[in-house]
């Protein structure tokens, strides 16, 4: 039985994404690391233990070491399926 559009599932055709992290990394939050526009943040210059490294979106890599590389509009909402 193949699965359809399952959010989260880790099965061969589930929609399922990873993100993979260097658990005791430390590093701080500078301004370089903002997605927001307003360049503001309460977090800048705290100090963090742990990291993302990797980002897998459906088999892709989109996230590697600090970049995003995956294709510009490349990414799709999938809604999960609630139990009515």
């Amino acid at each position: 039985m193949a699965c359809t559009r399952v959010k989260g599932a880790i099965t061969v055709g589930a929609d399922a994404d990873f993100a993979i992290i260097a658990p005791d990394k430390q590093w701080t939050f500078q301004r370089q690391n903002l997605e927001a526009r307003s360049g503001m943040s309460p977090y800048l210059g705290r100090e963090f233990t742990g990291q993302v490294v990797r980002t897998i979106v459906r088999g892709r890599t989109v996230f590697l070491d600090g970049s995003v590389v995956g294709e510009m509009g490349w990414g799709q909402l999938v809604k999960p399926n609630h139990a009515n």
